[in-house]
């Protein structure tokens, strides 16, 4: 048990030594690299106060604009992936019943066997599937708003009375 235990921790020691000099090598290297981007900022800093040719087409005069035209500061571009449409249930599948199993007639008798009386008549058949009855019609809605009817006309008199005679 000794033995396995020394083992596990001389492994755990030399992969601890490892990592730590693969450490220090990528620690050196980053400084580097972080030296090297320190000088080229200040080398595009002393150009970036140069004119901005693209200003300079369009407005004639020498300028720059008022945002940054780096491209890693520009957002990139917003991605709208619609909603897919809701689902809508599909109506119930109607399966028709099963059909009745075939009911096989005996074979018809030998030639010389005459039979005396008439072989019963087919049964009727007995239909494969059944129709439901159609659902009754929905009740129309009314679109419109009905007025009470008219009242009835006034009689026309069949008479005209005469005027009263001016007095004198």
């Amino acid at each position: 048990m000794k033995v396995i235990l020394t083992l596990v921790t001389l492994i755990l020691l030399f992969h601890y030594s490892l990592t730590e000099s693969h450490e220090q090598q990528r620690k050196h290297q980053n400084k580097e690299e972080e030296e090297e981007f320190r000088v080229q900022r200040r080398v595009r800093g002393r150009r970036s106060s140069r004119c901005d040719p693209f200003y300079q087409y369009l407005y004639g005069k020498c300028g720059q604009w008022p945002f940054p035209t780096f491209p890693w500061l520009i957002p990139p571009p917003i991605h709208y992936f619609p909603r897919p449409p809701p689902l809508v249930p599909s109506p119930p599948l109607i399966i028709p019943p099963p059909m009745p199993p075939l009911i096989s007639s005996p074979p018809p008798p030998p030639w010389w066997y005459s039979v005396s009386s008439s072989p019963p008549p087919p049964p009727d058949p007995i239909p494969w599937y059944i129709t439901a009855p159609p659902p009754p019609p929905p009740e129309p809605i009314p679109w419109y708003i009905t007025a009470p009817p008219p009242p009835p006309p006034e009689p026309i008199p069949w008479y005209i009375t005469a005027p009263p005679p001016p007095q004198p």
